[in-house]
């Protein structure tokens, strides 16, 4: 990341086109390359929807297996 000097408009006032920016400062702002702009955009990661659908399903057997095993043990105990 790069320090530099960006125009950010303070100032806007009402036109028949719209808003124009009436007064213009200059702000210090961290600039990221090009290639990590997607990513803050919210491109869809195939990696990322791996990993959570994967952990779901896993969590869902790990909890079926849990309640299986609690359920044997408690028609045993009843006997």
């Amino acid at each position: 990341m790069t320090v530099s000097h960006v125009a950010v408009c303070t100032s806007f006032r009402e036109s028949p086109d719209g808003q124009v920016c009436e007064q213009v400062s200059y702000v210090q702002a961290n600039l990221l390359a090009p290639g990590h702009v997607p990513s803050l955009l919210g491109e869809f990661s195939q990696e990322a929807f791996n990993i959570g659908f994967l952990g779901t399903l896993m969590m869902f057997a790990v909890g079926l297996t849990i309640g299986i095993v609690l359920a044997q043990i408690r028609r045993m105990r009843s006997r």
